[in-house]
């Protein structure tokens, strides 16, 4: 099992989906559900990004994509947002 750790930014975009975004407040739910199992594999269209070495992405909805890296040696999912695209940074 992988160790789930937030980002101070990630826990703000999780709070405002919440209030924001039910659904997409639910996906992210499941998919940290699966990170803890398996960060590169499930739903939400894990890719790897193309131009950022070690970031992985998933669909959250249309518009929202939670960002995280994954670290095998100490066996943890860092999430680093929750908000937004990663083209809209």
């Amino acid at each position: 099992m992988y160790k789930i750790t937030f980002s101070k930014e990630a826990v703000k975009h999780v709070l405002l989906l919440q209030k924001s975004s039910p659904q997409a407040y639910q996906k992210l739910a499941t998919i940290i559900e699966e990170l803890a199992e398996h960060p590169y594999t499930g739903s939400g269209h894990p890719e790897q990004l193309k131009y950022i070495t070690g970031m992985w992405s998933r669909h959250l909805d249309k518009k929202n994509r939670l960002i995280y890296t994954v670290n095998e040696g100490i066996v943890t999912v860092f999430i680093i947002a929750a908000i937004g695209h990663y083209s809209d940074k």
